[in-house]
C-alpha cells in the first residue's frame, strides 16, 4: 500500500466499507436494511462520478518539468565531475 499512488489509495480507502457490507450481505447472509444499502448505493455512485469527471493534474506536470529542468544542467555537472576524478590517478 506504500508504493500505490494517492489517488488509487484513496480510492481502495473509500470502497472498502462497501466491501466489508457486501461481503457481510454475501458471505454471512447479513441482512441489509433501505437506509443501508441506499449508503451502500451513494459511496458508489459518488465514487464513479469523482473517477469519471477526475482530470490529469496538468499544474503538478508542469512543476515537475520545471524542476527537471532546473536540475539537469547539475546532473550533467556531476556526471563531468565524476568523470574526471575518476581519471586522476590515486596519489600514495
Amino acid at each position: 500500500m506504500q508504493h500505490l499512488p494517492t489517488r488509487v489509495y484513496a480510492t481502495l480507502a473509500y470502497l472498502e466499507p462497501v466491501t466489508v457490507i457486501l461481503a457481510g450481505w454475501l458471505l454471512f447472509s447479513e441482512q441489509l436494511s433501505l437506509l443501508q444499502g441506499a449508503g451502500v448505493l451513494l459511496i458508489m455512485l459518488t465514487g464513479l462520478m469523482l473517477a469519471l469527471r477526475h482530470k490529469p493534474a496538468t499544474v503538478v506536470a508542469q512543476a515537475l518539468t520545471k524542476v527537471e529542468q532546473q536540475l539537469a544542467p547539475l546532473a550533467a555537472n556531476a556526471d563531468t565531475t565524476q568523470v574526471v576524478n575518476d581519471a586522476e590517478p590515486e596519489k600514495t
